[in-house]
């Protein structure tokens, strides 16, 4: 069991502690809901592909909702889902010592 935990622990920090992961958490915490372009403007140094990988991961991970939106062209927001609360502290944490 204990190994299963050490493991899962693992898999997260690398996803989540990847480059520009937690700057895009920490956007989410402080404007919550954002649409691509607004990331992209907000993290000017990072790609596309690489901002479109690094919202992925957080999906996956359960920590980024991603919605579509019915009109042409589709509108897509991201949000935050309910384990912001797990990842938030941490976050919150970084920003004050930064």
């Amino acid at each position: 069991m204990r190994v299963l935990c050490r493991d899962a622990l693992d898999r997260l920090l690398r996803q989540v502690m990847s480059e520009w992961t937690i700057h895009i958490l920490w956007i989410f915490l402080k404007h919550g809901e954002q649409r691509f372009g607004f990331l992209r403007k907000r993290i000017v140094y990072v790609s596309p592909k690489v901002l479109t990988a690094r919202l992925r991961i957080l999906e996956t991970e359960g920590f980024v909702h991603c919605e579509m939106g019915h009109q042409i062209p589709p509108k897509v927001s991201y949000h935050l889902t309910g384990r912001r609360r797990e990842i938030a502290e941490i976050v919150d944490l970084l920003a004050r010592t930064a």
